[in-house]
Formats: structure tokens, sequence, C-alpha cells
């Protein structure tokens, strides 16, 4: 039973966080075909909170945070989750889950040049080697689009800037987390990301639509699974699997994405997308093994 709760528990938690993660943009654009890009995050990150403030309430797991780094997490959120969700969501009512999860999928790579240029950090050959492979492999994406439409390369774009303001956030956030509660962090962020998200739906003047089963079961699973227990899930696997296992799995999320967009809702990949996509994942893998070597 010890085994299995120090190896079975971790990998399962991280296997089913990149199942979560891979299909949170099937489940976004199914709810794009009624909601706008602002009401779906709104709703996702309103009932993010109701969870989590349960739960941090119910197991007092809710810790304060100084009054001086107020500043710097909301200006996180704003960033992290009401810059990213708006480009994200946006983005993929222009184009495919599939693309948009295989665009998110360079995070960890723009991270590193972000790194490199601008804290002036060492990079290893394989790391750019990496990197190059990737900033090839959105080009082609980016040219291509998903039906070669300037539809397509303005939504490819727009989930594009998603990640890059969540590499914004990952440097707002570091000396946070590396200071306080990571759960309560979540928290309180969770709360500002959402009064900026609603109050952006609010303007929009956009009546909601009627609440459905489809609708109410997935916004529950983005709030739920991907946003709530995604990210306990995540931790818990990398505290107890380590950096180099959990980034392993963790790049297959743009596979679960294109392939539940296949597969779930019948989307059809042109070369230029696979051939974009291959060299993307490829690059990723680079600079994640690359990353963690320089690590150990």
């Amino acid at each position: 039973m010890k085994q299995l709760e120090r190896r079975g528990l971790p990998f399962a938690a991280i296997i089913a966080t990149v199942l979560f993660w891979g299909l949170s943009y099937i489940s976004t654009k199914s709810l794009l075909e009624t909601m706008t890009p602002f009401q779906i995050a709104a709703c996702r990150y309103t009932l993010t909170v109701i969870i989590l403030g349960g739960i941090g309430l119910g197991m007092r797991w809710l810790k304060p945070l100084p009054l001086r780094e107020l500043p710097r997490l909301i200006l996180a959120a704003f960033i992290g989750i009401g810059v990213y969700f708006v480009c994200e969501n946006s983005g993929l009512k222009l184009t495919t889950a599939g693309m948009g999860s295989l665009i998110i999928a360079t995070i960890p790579v723009l991270n590193t040049m972000v790194t490199a240029f601008w804290m002036k950090k060492p990079t290893s050959r394989t790391v750019w080697t990496g990197v190059l492979l990737s900033v090839a492999g959105v080009f082609i994406i980016l040219r291509g689009g998903a039906d070669f439409s300037f539809q397509s390369f303005w939504g490819n774009l727009l989930v594009l800037g998603a990640a890059l303001s969540w590499v914004a956030y990952t440097l707002l956030n570091q000396p946070l987390t590396r200071a306080y509660d990571v759960f309560s962090l979540n928290a309180y962020q969770s709360v500002v990301g959402t009064i900026f998200l609603t109050a952006l739906a609010w303007t929009e003047g956009a009546a909601m639509p009627r609440l459905t089963a489809e609708i109410a079961a997935n916004l529950v699973f983005l709030a739920l699974c991907c946003s709530a227990l995604g990210f306990f899930f995540y931790n818990y696997a990398l505290r107890h699997l380590g950096s180099t296992v959990v980034t392993t799995f963790i790049n297959f999320i743009p596979v679960v994405g294109v392939l539940g967009g296949v597969f779930i809702l019948g989307e059809r990949l042109g070369i230029f997308q696979i051939l974009g996509g291959i060299i993307i994942v490829t690059g990723v893998f680079l600079v994640s093994m690359g990353e963690n070597r320089g690590r150990g």
C-alpha cells in the first residue's frame, strides 16, 4: 500500500492532470458555440473561487498574505488569469482546439527565451535547438492556419498572446510562490481574476444562454477538474516524482488536445498543422530535457 501511494498515486495524478488540461481546449471550444469567451472565463473562475474557497475554509488551508504583496498579487492575477483567458478563449473561437493546445505548449520554450535574454541565464545547445524548432513549428502553424484563413491566423496569434501572458505571470509570481502558501495564493489570485473577468463579461452586454446539462458539465469540468483538481494533482505529482518526470508527462498535453479535437470535435488536420505540431512537440521535449539536465 505504501508503495502504491509512493509511486502509483503520483503517476495517476499526473496522468489525470494531462488528460484534464489537454481536454480543457475541447470543453472551451464546445462552450464557445453558445457562450462568449468572456462569459466562459468568468463562469469558470466564479466556480473555481467557490470550490477553492469552500475547500480552504473547510480545511482551514487559507492563510493571510502581507498587504505589501497585494500590488504584485493583483498584477500577476490580472495577467495570468485575466489577460490569459481573454486571449485563449477569444483565440479558440477563431482557431481549432488542437492548434490552440499546440501553441500553448510552447510556454516552456517562451519562458526559456525570456529568461535567457532578459535574465542572462546560461542556456545549453540542446535547449537552443529546441527553442529554434518550436519557433519554426509555431511559424508553420501561423502561416498555414487551421483552414488557411486570416481568421485562423488571428486566432492562433491570440493564443500565442495567452502563452506570452503566462510567461509574464510566471515571472511575476515566482517571488510569491517561493515565500507564501501556494494554495492560498492561488485562491486569492482566482478572486482577483474572477472580478476582472466578470466585469469584462458584464460590459460586453451579451445575454447568458439558457443553462443546459452540456453547458453545466463543461463549466464544472473546467472549474473543478482543470482549475482546482488539476492544480492540486500537478503539485502532488511534482512533489513525489520530481520535475523531470512531471515535465515529460506535461509535454503530452498538446497531443491530448489535438487527438481530442480530431475524435471529439471532428477537427481536421492539414499537412502544415501535422508538421508544425510534430516540430513544436519535439522542440518542447528538447527544451524540457535540457533544462532538467541543467538543474541536475
